[in-house]
């Protein structure tokens, strides 16, 4: 019984926690003044110009899913800022994910996994700046936890929602495409390394490894 009343204390620490640092994150954003004049985040904001205001040519060079997820600002009274709080919001996956990749630890280390998640640099840095990571690096976290999920269960969905992702990450950053690579590498390994292990003690013992 007692225990059963210690979980929802700790997920409400850890979602306090969370919307603490949240909070902090949105007002970080508030002293960048904007438009920008500088490198990558230039040529991100005149790509979402000519995606949906018809204004200019698109720079090829660059995958057209973060200019398009930019183009959500422009439904706000001042785009700039609201591109800088898209960025904060879409880095909230980060500590979602660890409260629940961490969900067979115990109550305080993954209240400390959410806040470490919390405050990792490139959630206090690059929200600060339209650049691609904010959007990058969340699709990652997503991928790798739809891959635990594909082996914490039999259904063919976690699967495909990592291919979703990765291909979602592949048009933001061509970097994806050697996580790709990666992904399809991992996941074999993982495959034979079970069906080798099958009534393998070493197996048995190996399952928090993953």
């Amino acid at each position: 019984m007692q225990k059963n009343l210690g979980l929802p204390r700790i997920w409400l620490s850890a979602l306090l926690a969370g919307m603490a640092i949240l909070t902090l994150r949105i007002f970080s954003i508030q002293d960048v003044y904007g438009p920008v004049v500088y490198g990558d985040e230039f040529i991100y904001w005149k790509n979402m110009l000519a995606l949906f205001a018809s204004q200019g040519s698109v720079n090829s060079g660059y995958p057209p899913l973060y200019p398009a997820w930019m183009a959500i600002g422009m439904l706000g009274p001042d785009t700039y800022r609201a591109v800088l709080l898209l960025n904060v919001l879409i880095g909230a996956v980060l500590p979602f994910a660890a409260w629940r990749v961490s969900r067979n630890l115990s109550g305080p280390s993954r209240v400390i996994s959410v806040v470490l998640l919390s405050v990792m640099p490139v959630l206090l840095v690059y929200p600060r700046m339209m650049m691609s990571e904010n959007l990058f690096v969340p699709l990652l976290v997503l991928v790798f936890l739809a891959i635990h999920a594909l082996f914490q269960s039999a259904s063919i969905r976690p699967a495909l929602l990592a291919g979703l992702f990765l291909w979602l990450a592949c048009m933001t950053r061509y970097q994806g495409m050697v996580f790709v690579v990666a992904a399809v590498l991992a996941v074999a390994f993982t495959l034979l390394w079970g069906q080798w292990g099958a009534g393998n003690g070493r197996w048995k013992e190996a399952q928090g490894w993953k």
